[in-house]
């Protein structure tokens, strides 16, 4: 019974460990498909590897040692992973290895040896409980059944309720200190005649692949019908450009992400945008500004039409995405525009020279609600990002909360964690859509509703800016005060993003 416990707990730490690389991988290089299929390859491989070990040694040492060994070498690599995941994420995000390797490289780095060190146990397993070669079959298939279970309860008991209850390096270090003393409970003898209920095994292996066909066959339900013009699967999303009367609409899955007038490609974007040019009030000299995120492009359009003197810089991560932008959604060449295809935290990684304004627009909005990458949340996050900011620089933060919402838990965990490296806020509240936007200033200024819209009509006088109704958007502003003590900081290693947005 006790060897087989030891089956059980090294499937359920083996996928346990899966899930959390998504989240140690996605906070530096992004969640898309290619990061989550370089984890999933990693992971397979290396169990691939341990099978092959697990077998050989368990054949040439049918001990019991031999079945603790690669269970104690595990507890001590995910002991200590906590400290070396952000200096090898950081490492290879900065190398000169091509971008589609990044996730893959790290994840062979951190996760291959313990992956393939736990994969091992299940073989070793088997060559210990076999006794005859008449019972060699069901011995197998009994651990198979049996490390199959303790995976699936990894799988949920990581992604249902650990990762949104602990930090990270806390659950690392728990599953070390489990794998640890069910090492010491396989060492202790066990009395002859124990055998695994191989039945009840099996039937928990059919229930895996049942659970695995139900999550393959949740489909995303397209958009309503248009005159479809485009439409394409890239690696992050399920691409439609639709037009719709007067406007044309770009779709990412289920979610409208971009709107343009058809006649007129800079203008009739969303409600949100136009709170984009409201750095202005805040500093009357803008010269860079750096989008992360791009769409159909909206914002970066209107920066390059309307202030002739601005560089624009964006960060996105789909080049699908750009292909479209310029193709459908008027984005021209300009020699005060550079396009970089790359996850926007890269972007900041890999930036040398200091930008006044950071625009981060990457949420998605679809029928199981909002989300947004949590690695572009986190305290880690904005200290990168104020670092990149010139003196009195701003970050721009669209979410799809308000703050005078009953439900407004993530944008006042945003808030809090933006707190520690800007001295002022302010939000914007569309009133036509559920979207915030959040100005944070690294110099306060101190400014009310009044002065705000004093400052928005005396730059449409001098001719800066170019939005009439500037002044209206200006008197928006949120005045009310925000309560923190029940939220958390968002960190690389505690964001229970999707928690906080009520998915």
């Amino acid at each position: 019974m006790r060897i087989r416990l030891t089956v059980f707990a090294a499937g359920t730490v083996l996928m346990a460990a899966e899930v959390l690389a998504f989240r140690i991988v996605g906070r530096t290089f992004g969640t898309a498909l290619r990061e989550t299929t370089a984890v999933i390859t990693v992971f397979l491989a290396a169990m691939s590897v341990g099978y092959w070990a697990g077998g050989r040694f368990g054949d040439r040492f049918p001990k019991r040692a031999m079945l603790v060994a690669p269970m104690l070498g595990s507890a001590v690599w995910l002991a200590v992973l906590p400290f070396i995941d952000r200096p090898v994420s950081d490492w290879i995000a900065t190398s000169s290895l091509p971008f589609a390797l990044h996730a893959l490289a790290v994840n062979l780095l951190l996760f291959a040896v313990p992956t393939a060190l736990l994969a091992s146990v299940s073989p070793i397993a088997i060559r210990l409980l076999t006794r005859t070669l008449q019972t060699t079959g069901r011995t197998a298939g009994g651990i198979a059944a049996l490390s199959a279970v303790g995976s699936i309860a990894g799988t949920i008991l990581t992604g249902f309720y650990l990762i949104g209850a602990f930090p990270i390096s806390h659950i690392l270090r728990g599953l070390a200190l489990a794998l640890l003393a069910v090492s010491l409970v396989a060492l202790l003898r066990t009395k002859r005649g124990e055998c695994t209920p191989a039945d009840r095994g099996t039937r928990a292996g059919h229930v895996a692949v049942i659970l695995g066909a139900c999550a393959a066959m949740a489909a995303a339900v397209g958009p309503a019908c248009a005159k479809t013009i485009y439409e394409h699967d890239s690696a992050y999303h399920h691409i439609l450009v639709e037009d719709r009367g007067r406007y044309r609409y770009l779709f990412f899955d289920d979610s409208r992400q971009s709107r343009m007038l058809r006649d007129n490609p800079i203008e009739g974007g969303y409600a949100y945008t136009r709170y984009f040019h409201m750095p202005w009030v805040f500093m009357r000299s803008i010269d860079s500004v750096l989008f992360i995120g791009l769409g159909g492009g909206t914002g970066p359009k209107q920066y390059l039409h309307d202030y002739p003197g601005v560089r624009v810089r964006v960060a996105e991560v789909d080049p699908a995405v750009i292909r479209v932008a310029e193709d459908y959604f008027g984005m021209e060449a300009n020699d005060r525009l550079r396009i970089d295809t790359m996850d926007g935290r890269v972007a900041l990684h890999r930036m040398r020279d200091r930008v006044d304004v950071i625009v981060v627009d990457a949420y998605y909005s679809g029928r199981y609600g909002s989300s947004i990458p949590f690695h572009l949340t986190t305290r880690e996050f904005f200290d990168l990002a104020a670092r990149r900011l010139t003196d009195d620089g701003i970050v721009l933060y669209n979410v799809i909360q308000k703050p005078s919402s009953r439900n407004n838990d993530f944008i006042r965990a945003l808030s809090k964690t933006m707190k520690h490296h800007f001295e002022e806020l302010y939000f914007f509240e569309c009133d036509d859509s559920g979207n915030t936007v959040i100005l944070a200033l690294k110099t306060p200024q101190h400014l009310d509703a009044r002065d705000l819209v004093a400052r928005a009509r005396e730059l449409v006088e001098d001719g800066v800016v170019l939005r009439d109704s500037y002044h209206r958007y200006a008197a928006d502003v949120y005045d009310g005060r925000l309560r923190f003590e029940d939220v958390p900081i968002l960190t690389d290693d505690y964001a229970p993003v999707d928690q906080l947005l009520g998915r």
